[in-house]
């Protein structure tokens, strides 16, 4: 499922998220791509919201590492905003992220 190239709302994803996969319960779901909430800011409403969802639906996120390291006007920051959140986490035997090549 593609939610929108463009940016969105935290609320309507994660809105959109919760119908997806309310419609694909009982089925393995892997769903990746880049949300844009920081899971490393664990006291960020975004990131709150986003947790939350996640438990209701019963789906865990699989990176759990930095995705991103930017230079932001001369300083550099560090982000988890790549996701790969899924139910069947138990059959993953390895969830990194990829080094610079």
């Amino acid at each position: 499922a593609v939610v929108s190239t463009q940016s969105t709302g935290v609320d309507t994803f994660l809105d959109y998220m919760t119908e997806c996969m309310m419609r694909l319960q009982g089925k393995t779901v892997i769903w990746i791509g880049d949300i844009n909430i920081d899971q490393n800011c664990l006291s960020d409403i975004e990131y709150r919201k986003l947790d939350i969802t996640m438990k209701l639906i019963g789906k865990v996120q699989a990176v759990n590492g930095i995705t991103r390291v930017a230079n932001l006007n001369g300083k550099i920051t560090q982000s988890t905003i790549d996701v790969v959140i899924t139910n069947c986490y138990s059959q993953f035997i390895n969830c990194k992220v990829l080094d610079d090549r």
